[in-house]
């Protein structure tokens, strides 16, 4: 997938763009949501995070105030989602989104985070979908699922292409 071909439809990308104006209405938040969601499905991935190893997932939720025991969470999921917002801003340069996904994909393999636990994203973002936009009307929850679970798959192909070649 290296290349600079289109992956994605131009409804896949509005979806995605149209999706993604509703996660980033409030960053820190569903950020922070997105790894609690993360941490819930899979108990794990939170023991490969040195600052929240063991620690109760109530201590390092988020409901609108900063604490000592969830300020690295909600640091941590902000900058989360200002690189998936860079990955959607580049849904309209492959080679930019290429680059971009390979910088993530190398800080997390020298931590030992590769493709399967990249593709835990697809079902905790499909979580945190369902919970932003929970009441709202009219959405097509299906495609925009879709939407997200393609592009991420895409992510973490690129992380195996990584992976494979060596350059950690």
């Amino acid at each position: 997938m290296a290349d600079s071909s289109k992956p994605l439809t131009d409804e896949e990308v509005k979806l995605l763009q149209d999706s993604w104006n509703i996660l980033a209405e409030n960053k820190k938040k569903n950020g922070v949501k997105l790894f609690m969601k993360l941490f819930e499905r899979y108990p794990d991935a939170q023991q490969m995070f040195k600052s929240f190893r063991n620690v109760p997932l109530k201590d390092l939720d988020y409901d609108g105030e900063t604490t000592k025991s969830n300020r690295r969470m909600v640091a941590h999921g902000l900058s989360v989602m200002y690189a998936m917002e860079s990955y959607i801003d580049s849904l309209d340069d492959m080679d930019c989104l290429i680059e971009l996904v390979r910088k993530t994909a190398l800080a997390h393999l020298k931590r030992d985070v590769g493709v399967k636990e990249f593709m835990w994203m697809i079902p905790v973002t499909h979580d945190l979908i369902d919970y932003a936009t929970a009441g709202m009307d009219g959405l097509d929850l299906g495609a925009i699922k879709a939407a997200w679970k393609k592009i991420l798959t895409l992510v973490a192909e690129l992380v195996g292409e990584e992976a494979k070649a060596g350059d950690v």
